[in-house]
């Protein structure tokens, strides 16, 4: 008798253990794994690193924004 009482607890134990394995994990916040396969380039205003794919240029330069690109350019 003693031996099946403490079968259920361990059971019991291992029950609520895994619940709350399962809780912490679904409870995460899901980080996508967002990889830039571009190059990275630097803008000649303000020095911003950002994906060439992004970036807007000029005459070989290279500028985060359409400010950066006009205000540089004239």
């Amino acid at each position: 008798m003693p031996g099946r009482t403490l079968l259920i607890l361990v059971l019991i134990a291992i029950a609520i253990l895994a619940f709350r394995r399962l809780k912490r994990s679904s409870s995460r916040p899901q980080v996508k794994n967002k990889t830039t396969t571009g190059r990275m380039v630097q803008c000649a205003v303000c020095g911003l690193y950002l994906p060439e794919q992004e970036a807007l240029s000029h005459q070989g330069r290279y500028y985060c924004s359409q400010s950066h690109r006009d205000g540089h350019t004239s």
